[in-house]
């Protein structure tokens, strides 16, 4: 199980997503005041989905850790990288849907 100092990546992941891409929807969300419960949930979901990858489908198997530690160390490295990778894009989209959704959901309480 990861640390506690690597908990926080998605949300910095996500901040610099929408500071940079989204930069509209950003100041939206520093509007209303809701910019650390996004990215609390972004981080909360996406640190799950990483943590929560069997990483003995990718070959990352205590047998390996025993047998040769130097290779699993690398292996693990390989995987987390893999996986952070293909994340990146699923968060991107969970962000701006996010946002999205959230929009429509204020504009239709004040109607």
């Amino acid at each position: 199980m990861p640390t506690g100092t690597e908990h926080g990546y998605w949300r910095s992941i996500c901040k610099k997503y929408m500071q940079e891409q989204r930069a509209d929807d950003w100041r939206y969300l520093l509007k209303i005041g809701r910019t650390d419960t996004f990215l609390n949930v972004v981080d909360q979901k996406f640190y799950e989905k990483e943590y929560s990858v069997p990483m003995e489908e990718y070959g990352v198997t205590e047998e390996l850790k025993v047998k040769d530690p130097m290779a699993w160390i690398q292996r693990y490295n390989q995987v987390r990288a893999q996986i952070k990778e293909r994340l990146q894009q699923e968060m991107e989209d969970f962000c701006a849907d996010y946002v999205d959704l959230f929009k429509e959901a204020r504009k239709h309480g004040e109607s």
